[in-house]
């Protein structure tokens, strides 16, 4: 599981983190941009990977891939999966909600786990081998895999749009600052994240952001949740 976590961080840095407007819309003309889109995912794939990819990851009786072939079918696969998810959106195939959303995620991370590191199992990884992948994930997870999620989700309840850039920075800074206030110790860790919820709620009405209650309390929801399993999971 160790190469595991390590390809989830990289998926959601690449996916979510990396993946900024401009990107998305230039995929969505461009092959180019497909392709700089998916070799984001191999580059990172590669360098939090690194000591292992001479490694045999799929080592069974009938087929042997070390790391280098693996990521080299993970781009494949993710290049196809997106492609797919272009064509299918832009002819008006299928509509671009929450379930073709979610649909494309888990498609990405079956590929994962089909190439989930078998000759490596061996060495007692263990379910969590490493706690900063892990970590890792629940920050971008608390901030810009649940800013997408959130515009999905109120896209098809209240007709939302994208938040604009200093609507969206806000909100991220909004949410890993509070998801972070669960790892103090002791009260601090139930009064911090009070304090800074009424804090930035004040900032947002002093500089006139525009953003839904649902959006507000869902963001934080979800940031409270990957803060406390944070505190739980880190080695402090």
């Amino acid at each position: 599981m160790l190469i595991f976590w390590r390809l989830v961080f990289g998926h959601l840095l690449s996916d979510f983190t990396l993946q900024t407007n401009f990107i998305v819309h230039w995929k969505q003309k461009s092959l180019w941009g497909m392709f700089v889109h998916c070799g984001t995912h191999f580059v990172l794939y590669a360098l939090l990977c690194a000591p292992y990819l001479s490694d045999a990851w799929v080592d069974t009786a009938a087929l042997r891939l070390n790391g280098w072939a693996c990521l080299s079918l993970l781009f494949l696969a993710h290049f196809i999966t997106d492609e797919w998810r272009v064509f299918m959106i832009a002819h008006n195939r299928i509509e671009d909600d929450t379930l073709f959303f979610l649909f494309d995620q888990a498609a990405h991370f079956a590929c994962l786990i089909a190439l989930l590191p078998l000759g490596l199992w061996g060495r007692g990884d263990g379910l969590m081998p490493e706690s900063w992948p892990v970590l890792g994930c629940l920050a971008v997870w608390a901030t810009h895999t649940t800013t997408v999620l959130v515009y999905y989700i109120e896209k098809e309840l209240f007709g939302g749009t994208f938040p604009e850039f200093d609507e969206k920075y806000f909100t991220l800074a909004e949410r890993f600052v509070f998801g972070v206030c669960f790892l103090l110790p002791g009260i601090w860790g139930f009064l911090a994240p009070g304090a800074w919820g009424i804090l930035t709620y004040q900032a947002r009405v002093s500089f006139g952001l525009d953003y839904s209650w649902f959006g507000y309390y869902a963001g934080l929801a979800c940031a409270a949740f990957c803060g406390v399993l944070a505190g739980w999971i880190a080695p402090f």
